[in-house]
């Protein structure tokens, strides 16, 4: 479910919740970004576990929370290192979450990937 408050109106008038989705591919500090606005930087706040730099995949569901810049929702990275699911798959997650959390308007943050291309050799030997 959508967290905090309804912001704006819809079409017909109704409140509209609108959410920022962190997308991109795997270790691209997606989940740390998130950590970062939803916890205030608070050190003692409940945050989601974030990759170590190795290149592995961390996050495997969506993340709704309020934030400093409203309702922000972390996402698993496309070309999921441990091969658990597909980037079609990880689109679905996406729009899973976006549903669950009842957003009726999006933005949208794009990472780039923090790694370097040889990350991106598990792809072709899973095709």
């Amino acid at each position: 479910r959508a967290v905090g408050m309804a912001s704006g109106s819809g079409e017909d008038g109704s409140p509209s919740v609108v959410a920022t989705v962190l997308y991109g591919p795997t270790q691209a500090g997606k989940s740390t970004t998130f950590n970062f606005l939803s916890t205030n930087g608070k050190k003692d706040s409940y945050v989601e576990e974030v990759g170590d730099g190795s290149g592995e995949s961390v996050t495997v569901n969506t993340c709704l929370r309020d934030s400093k810049i409203g309702h922000l929702l972390d996402t698993p990275g496309i070309n999921d290192s441990m091969l658990r699911f597909t980037n079609d798959e990880a689109g679905k997650k996406v729009a899973l979450g976006v549903a669950d959390g009842g957003a009726t308007k999006l933005k949208f943050v794009v990472f780039e990937s923090m790694a370097n291309d040889s990350m991106n050799l598990r792809n072709t030997l899973a095709a």
